[in-house]
């Protein structure tokens, strides 16, 4: 009989090694973590095939299964019966009486997870859509004594990564696994609250400053031939100058002279190895003003001026 990962007297090593697999490894210990509004405390996470307790039984502690391979079932106050197959989640809270049914032909492999939810995190700072969408999906949860649905946002992947995790000893992997549970936590339970889309998710990720800022690099990527200054820039993307200039520098730690002189030495490198071009010409097909300004920007960067970068890339 296997309990929680560990092996239990009545098998032999051969049998126990054409048994276990990856997913049979691991047991996990206290886990806190929290999200913006709550504190999660996951009291244990482990992989179970032959249930212990099979008898009707509850618990002062929240329980969230995960089906990963086999066929069983949920019994519910000795009455109502709900079928479990790979992929199923089923979420229970504390108090609720409950049974955990196996099928012989083919049995239940299920990772459990017994966590408690409390209040908690400093939300005044934070974007109002993000703590609504946190809080929605909490509420949903636990205002029902039990759910059941299918994984549709990603619990398997997540359970691989957090097994993956603890198959190492490496400084960051418990970082890593927390990471993974609370995104295993949050796909179960966006798969079991089953809300409706947000109508205004697309608003919501473009006001973001990291949004902002990849599309303002990407339209100096493909315009930074092209003399451009970041009035240009911001007029093009409905931005003020001041505005564009802040998301640059809260993203980025540089300014936007800085990126685009950047861009524009990277391109006259290129253009000085594999090319015969003159200066003039470098300079203003990488969006220099002149030969003049291209050479001093360009010594003033590199240390050395761009006749003397070629004849050194070029002997």
């Amino acid at each position: 009989m296997q309990e929680q990962g560990r092996i239990v007297a009545g098998e032999s090593g051969a049998q126990v090694a054409s048994k276990r697999s990856k997913y049979d490894k691991y047991c996990a210990y206290v886990i806190n973590f929290s999200w913006l509004s709550a504190n999660f405390t996951v009291l244990n996470f482990c992989m179970v095939r032959d249930f212990l307790i099979n008898i009707e039984h509850r618990h002062n502690f929240k329980e969230l299964l995960y089906v990963v391979s086999g066929s069983g079932a949920v019994r519910i106050d000795g009455e109502a019966e709900y079928k479990l197959n790979k992929g199923d989640l089923f979420y229970l809270d504390a108090g609720v009486k409950h049974m955990l049914i196996q099928e012989s032909a083919n049995p239940m492999r299920a990772a459990i997870m017994a966590f408690n939810i409390s209040p908690g995190g400093a939300v005044d700072k934070i974007p109002r859509e993000l703590v609504e969408d946190e809080s929605k999906l909490i509420e949903r949860i636990e205002e029902n004594r039990y759910l059941a649905g299918r994984d549709i946002y990603g619990c398997g992947r997540m359970l691989r990564s957090i097994i993956d995790a603890m198959d190492t000893n490496h400084i960051g992997e418990f970082m890593k696994i927390k990471n993974s549970i609370s995104d295993y936590i949050l796909g179960a339970f966006q798969s079991l609250a089953r809300l409706p889309e947000r109508e205004d998710f697309s608003r919501l990720l473009e006001d973001t400053p990291t949004f902002n800022m990849v599309k303002i690099i990407q339209y100096m990527r493909r315009h930074y031939t092209d003399g451009i200054t970041l009035s240009a820039v911001a007029e093009a993307l409905h931005y003020s100058p001041r505005q564009c200039q802040r998301i640059i520098y809260e993203c980025m730690g540089v300014s936007f002279t800085e990126i685009l002189l950047d861009l524009q030495l990277t391109h006259s490198k290129r253009l000085l190895e594999a090319t015969n071009e003159t200066l003039e010409e470098i300079a203003e097909h990488s969006g220099f003003k002149n030969g003049k300004s291209f050479s001093r920007q360009f010594k003033d960067r590199e240390g050395i001026t761009p006749y003397r970068y070629r004849k050194t890339v070029q002997d």
